[in-house]
Formats: structure tokens, C-alpha cells, sequence
């Protein structure tokens, strides 16, 4: 870990961009806990080209967005997070998840 400035901080790192993912890694580095909900299916393409990468210093969470089950737990993640990151591509993402990320107190869109 190169800092600890945000330890205590929880943030959940949702999206398949690059962006988001290197901002979520640059939160881990200072000490933030950081997951990163990553697809069940593996994919190839955007930050899951490298997963190592995609989620070095992150802890991990495999969901699918057409589980009911797994959209409760981020949603419930979401409202437990003191930060979501999110990209456009967010709206894959169905409820109840969108209603989370409105009381979620900080939500960054990358």
C-alpha cells in the first residue's frame, strides 16, 4: 500500500470502463477498501482484458446483473460505501441498484 490517507474508507467500484478502474486502484493505494464488483462471465474486453490489474489492491465480488439476488447485494453495498464509482455504461445495471446509487453519499461518474 503506498498510503494510508483514506483508510476507513469504503468505496464500491462498479462499471467495465478503464477509467473507473484506475481510479479505483488509485483509492486503494492511498489505503481506501475498495470492491470492485466484477461480471460472473469472464470477459475480455475494456478493464477485464487484465483482470490482475483490473483488480490489483481491490477485493472482488462476482455478480451477474439478471440475478435479483446479486443487484440486493450491491444495492446494499452501495448504501453501505462512503463512495461509488461508476461509469456510463452503468446502466446495464437494473434496480435495485439505481435506487442505491441516489443515497449513496458520494457517486462519482467516470
Amino acid at each position: 500500500m503506498i498510503g494510508d490517507a483514506l483508510q476507513g474508507m469504503r468505496v464500491l467500484e462498479l462499471g467495465n470502463r478503464l477509467a473507473v478502474g484506475a481510479c479505483g486502484r488509485l483509492l486503494a493505494d492511498l489505503g481506501a477498501e475498495v470492491i470492485v464488483a466484477e461480471p460472473r462471465v469472464r470477459r475480455h474486453d475494456h478493464k477485464w482484458i487484465d483482470r490482475a490489474l483490473a483488480t490489483a489492491r481491490r477485493r472482488s465480488v462476482l455478480v451477474e446483473t439478471a440475478n435479483d439476488d446479486d443487484m440486493v447485494l450491491l444495492a446494499r453495498m452501495a448504501r453501505g460505501a462512503h463512495a461509488v464509482l461508476i461509469s456510463s455504461d452503468i446502466e446495464q445495471w437494473p434496480e435495485p441498484l439505481a435506487s442505491a446509487l441516489k443515497d449513496a453519499p458520494i457517486v462519482c461518474d467516470i
